[in-house]
């Protein structure tokens, strides 16, 4: 990229990275965040949304290292806007060190700020509305699972293989 006139012109906004292929602008990247931390296999259970009273979700859920050895993984939220003219965030993240066939208990709990966009007229701060989908994830190439949020978060869990499907089979 080459400055114009003493400027760079970042014409793609928001939608580099990860946001930039899951609008289907950019290809997929070669490493998603996350990949290849501990080689491990990991199991998601007990998968409960709770903070819905304040607006700002906590996804708690027990980790099961199903390999053969000690391995690390790091579970993440992500925010996915009913607007398509918001891409989507990563909202939350935590990682764990487990022993082989090990399980913890682990609760993410989404960033305030990222429940909000940048209005560049009025140069402040909006609140978003309208919903959207809050994706619990290895990485965004691989959703373990999907719930459906409205006005108040409404509990729609979708299955793995559904969401895979949904998502174009992105899973890894």
């Amino acid at each position: 990229m080459q400055p114009v006139g003493g400027t760079v012109q970042y014409r793609e906004g928001t939608y580099i990275g990860y946001r930039g292929h899951h609008a289907g602008h950019a290809p997929a990247p070669a490493f998603w965040f996350g990949h290849g931390l501990g080689y491990g296999a990991w199991e998601y259970t007990d998968v409960r949304l709770t903070g819905l009273d304040d607006g700002i979700p906590e996804v708690s859920l027990t980790m099961h290292n199903t390999a053969d050895r000690r391995s690390r993984e790091v579970v993440q939220l992500y925010f996915d806007p009913a607007d398509a003219a918001e891409p989507v965030r990563l909202v939350g993240w935590t990682g764990v060190d487990v022993d082989a066939g090990g399980a913890v208990d682990v609760t993410v709990t989404a960033d305030r700020r990222m429940w909000r966009s940048w209005d560049p007229q009025a140069h402040s701060w909006n609140r978003l509305t309208g919903g959207g989908r809050i994706l619990v994830a290895r990485g965004l190439g691989d959703v373990e699972l999907v719930y459906a949020h409205a006005l108040g978060f409404e509990h729609v869990l979708q299955l793995r293989e559904a969401v895979a499907q949904e998502l174009g089979g992105v899973v890894v």
